[in-house]
């Protein structure tokens, strides 16, 4: 019962409300009168229970509502929305008070408690109340963060399994941050034997303007797959919160490409805000100082993973295991077959791995691809070994990428060396080619 009453709060939270500022085909939820919410309330529930596709058990919850019976500012949240929805405006009123004690500086916390307190004189008519006509902007921001709280708590308490990501991580990798940019939410998961185990989730801002950062100034965040920097020692304002952890934006592939821009960090706010609407940043992730504070061991970890997709971790759960060992196989394959030709100095096999607009360090293909092509005619008794092979899957809407790690051992009658070598391979119809190659 209570999952549902929640899914029905969500339903009319975001069908018969705004979503994304664009207005639905039918009157604001928020926009009709109490008794007029509450008929509605319980004609979509009705919807809801009868409906023979919707199971009536009880969620198999991935992500727990409160952890060692610890309140938690998500948790309250939830909980008062679900009275509300249900009608108990008395015992949401005192978990918002409660809330509110908690989280002092939380703003929907308090606009929500400002409703619930008119509410009472049977004289609401919109989400918000007043205060609308006195900042429309902040209130429609603050609606937008309600929805996607709801949207990132169903998601996660959805009976799914767990995420199954295609990486091959390097052995030293402890963590894995995903963040879903669609829901709002920042994921944890820790890596034991090569397999990602759920930490904790956390509601964040992006961006402005959204995601799929190209320009310094955008107000974007990029799209991706990047790796977490040392924190920023240096003394920072308030607007940052308890902290900045930059990742590496912008990475090689985004130099391939000609993106922009720098400065790109996972922070907190100023302590006159709990957290921020979803896309309110300048293309930085924005965590309440709260959970930034909470993930400061995983946010140390420099190194970590930190993918920005799209992709909900409902799909994620969906993907077919043996389909990605599959995939795996085959790009571990043609890693092998390359390493193979360049010992047997094959250079047109060798050559042909790459694509014809790559990159190594920062020569282009054809300055690189002469150089190469004179050394391989004066190298014999190549030896190479190649020692911790990671794999990591890149966001893309367009063809398949994949970060590749190894640590290479070489040994010719020219030269002998050890290096960390870092790939990015693109499968463009069906082969897999190298688009960038370079020394870490």
């Amino acid at each position: 019962m209570r999952f549902f009453l929640l899914i029905l709060f969500f339903f009319c939270f975001n069908v018969l409300s705004f979503e994304d500022g664009q207005e639905k085909n039918v009157d604001s939820f928020f926009n009709q009168k109490p008794e007029k919410q509450r008929e509605i309330f319980i004609s979509k529930f009705l919807e809801i229970i009868s409906n023979k596709n919707t199971s009536t058990d009880p969620a198999s919850s991935l992500i727990p509502i409160q952890e060692n019976n610890i309140k938690t500012v998500e948790s309250l949240l939830m909980q008062s929305l679900e009275l509300i929805s249900n009608g108990k405006l008395d015992h949401a009123s005192k978990i918002i008070d409660e809330l509110i004690t908690l989280a002092p500086n939380f703003k929907l916390a308090h606009l929500i408690r400002g409703d619930i307190l008119t509410a009472y004189s049977m004289s609401i008519d919109n989400f918000g109340g007043s205060a609308v006509a006195i900042n429309s902007i902040k209130v429609t921001e603050l609606k937008k963060e309600a929805q996607r709280r709801i949207k990132g708590y169903l998601i996660s308490h959805k009976n799914n399994k767990l995420p199954k990501f295609n990486i091959i991580p390097d052995v030293k990798d402890k963590y894995l941050i995903y963040v879903d940019m669609d829901s709002s939410r920042l994921f944890v998961f820790e890596n034991k034997k090569n397999k990602y185990f759920y930490l904790s989730d956390h509601y964040i801002s992006i961006g402005k303007n959204g995601y799929g950062k190209k320009f310094e100034g955008d107000k974007k965040t990029p799209f991706g797959t990047y790796f977490l920097q040392k924190k920023i020692k240096r003394e920072l304002t308030d607007f940052y919160g308890s902290g900045a952890y930059p990742i590496n934006y912008p990475n090689n592939f985004d130099k391939i490409n000609q993106y922009t821009g720098s400065g790109i960090w996972i922070h907190g706010t100023s302590k006159s805000t709990y957290s921020r609407a979803p896309e309110a940043s300048d293309g930085c992730i924005v965590l309440s100082n709260k959970d930034l504070v909470e993930l400061k061991n995983v946010l140390d970890t420099v190194g970590t993973p930190v993918i920005l997709s799209n992709l909900s971790i409902i799909d994620l759960g969906l993907r077919n295991e043996e389909d990605l060992k599959k995939d795996q196989k085959q790009l571990l394959n043609s890693v092998t077959k390359w390493k193979e030709a360049w010992i047997n100095t094959n250079y047109e096999e060798y050559i042909n791995f790459y694509s014809s607009d790559a990159k190594y360090n920062n020569l282009n293909y054809k300055k690189w691809s002469l150089l190469k092509k004179s050394v391989f005619k004066k190298s014999r008794n190549i030896t190479i070994g190649l020692k911790n092979i990671s794999i990591y899957e890149y966001p893309s809407t367009e063809d398949q990428l994949r970060i590749v790690f190894f640590n290479q051992e070489y040994e010719s009658n020219l030269i002998s060396n050890k290096t960390k070598k870092r790939q990015i391979w693109k499968n463009k119809n069906g082969k897999w080619r190298i688009i960038y190659e370079g020394t870490e």
